[in-house]
């Protein structure tokens, strides 16, 4: 029996988040005592829209300046952000995420704007829709 084509619109995706605990922990390395920051780690999951190849390339060429080694930084700032805007607004379309209470965070346009503002959580995002998006092995 054949296997089925499934055209996949979206996924829900496993990402790490590594947060810094505001902790240090003192650690010997190479014979002196030196202080190092104490990072958790909090898992998520995020759903994404999953794109062609096609609208995949149609992506990259929108924000192609942030590869380009001859851009200036702020060029390559600006074809950053406008990045993170399409995901966040366009290709962000849900969440497993709690708040500090433990209770389901909804997702809403509030709520995405303050957890993308997050740095951490930011960069972890932004990384995990490109891992997805290549078929990046899936991490649980």
């Amino acid at each position: 029996m054949a296997g089925k084509f499934r055209k996949i619109q979206s996924l829900l995706w496993p990402v790490k988040v590594v947060l810094p605990t505001g902790r240090t922990e003192s650690k010997k390395v190479k014979g002196r005592l030196i202080e190092q920051e104490v990072y958790d780690e909090e898992l998520i999951q995020i759903k994404f829209k999953r794109l062609d190849k096609d609208q995949a390339a149609d992506f990259s060429a929108r924000h192609s300046v942030a590869d380009d080694r001859e851009a200036s930084t702020p060029d390559r700032l600006d074809a950053h952000e406008s990045m993170v805007a399409e995901i966040q607004s366009e290709l962000l379309l849900g969440w497993n995420i709690d708040d500090e209470n433990g209770d389901p965070l909804e997702f809403n346009d509030e709520n995405v704007a303050m957890v993308m503002a997050h740095p951490d959580y930011n960069k972890a995002i932004i990384n995990a829709f490109f891992q997805m998006q290549s078929g990046g092995a899936r991490k649980n």
